[in-house]
């Protein structure tokens, strides 16, 4: 069990993840992992957290995130 991105480009696509491969579903009970997905910020920078929340809606909103995930990924990251 691992971060599907780390686990994915970090092992599976290197010479010590021939042989293994991403199975099954991604595990995302809140209850273990809580609601969402996380970018740290420095403790009480709050210009820079809304700053990274406004950009994340519009790339979401204008289907630049869509396009990005189609591009580099194989699975959802968001």
């Amino acid at each position: 069990m691992d971060d599907s991105v780390a686990g994915y480009y970090g092992f599976l696509q290197t010479p010590k993840g021939k042989g293994f491969e991403l199975i099954g579903s991604a595990v995302v009970d809140s209850k273990y992992f809580g609601e969402g997905q996380g970018i740290a910020v420095r403790k009480g920078d709050a210009d820079l957290r809304e700053r990274l929340n406004k950009a994340l809606a519009v790339i979401l909103d204008n289907g630049t995130y869509q396009e990005v995930q189609r591009k580099y990924f194989i699975f959802n990251i968001y």
